[in-house]
């Protein structure tokens, strides 16, 4: 065999292995576009507004109301009551028995006080625990929303609020609108993705089902 046709024979294995390498890179490539091609579908929903709308937020509102106006009727009567103590008391002239009273009447300021103390902390422990199990719900109605509508991700939607500088009267005005531009995490989104109402109407339904 000619040393020609015997170098050319040689290389045919190496053409071989190069032809599939380039077939496996452009396979590849080509798995790589197929996969970026799909643009992730993005939904927003107004936060603010599902709290607000949510049928489990009204029940917790009439449980810490009834909460509230129960404290409140009850700090009514402690606080006339130690206003009638301490008229008595201004009425007694010095001696034992006013001192006595003095005494009556700052042990139950004392007491009234750590009461009331008690008392908030009940229903500040019941509100933190509506915000709790709205945000749960929330989160979990949101996922089969998602899946049932074919979106990848669902972010809260911030840009729609106003960005205002009398939230806080103590505080500078610049401060406050820099505080608020800075927490913002949207700028713009198309209407057509808010999936807020929709989510509204799950989060009721599943409410009323159970």
């Amino acid at each position: 065999m000619p040393p020609t046709a015997s170098r050319h024979h040689a290389s045919l294995p190496v053409l071989a292995v190069l032809a599939a390498l380039i077939g496996l890179f452009a396979y590849q490539a080509g798995a790589v576009r197929a996969l970026a091609a799909r643009p992730t579908a993005v939904g927003t929903v107004d936060l603010g507004k599902v709290f607000e709308k949510m049928n489990e937020r009204a029940e917790w509102d009439a449980s810490t109301k009834g909460m509230e106006e129960s404290l409140t009727a009850e700090l009514r009567k402690r606080q006339e009551s130690a206003q009638a103590k301490k008229a008595q008391y201004d009425a007694l002239p010095a001696g034992a028995e006013r001192d006595a009273l003095r005494e009556s009447l700052a042990k139950d300021l004392l007491e009234d006080e750590v009461w009331f103390k008690f008392k908030r902390s009940q229903v500040d422990r019941e509100r933190s625990l509506m915000w709790q199990s709205m945000y749960r719900n929330i989160r979990a109605e949101a996922a089969l929303l998602a899946e049932a509508e074919g979106f990848d991700l669902l972010l809260v939607n911030d840009a729609s609020n106003e960005i205002r500088s009398d939230t806080d009267p103590n505080a500078s005005a610049e401060a406050q609108i820099l505080q608020q531009i800075t927490a913002r995490r949207v700028l713009y989104s198309q209407p057509t993705i808010d999936l807020t109402d929709k989510l509204i109407i799950r989060i009721n339904n599943a409410r009323a089902a159970r």
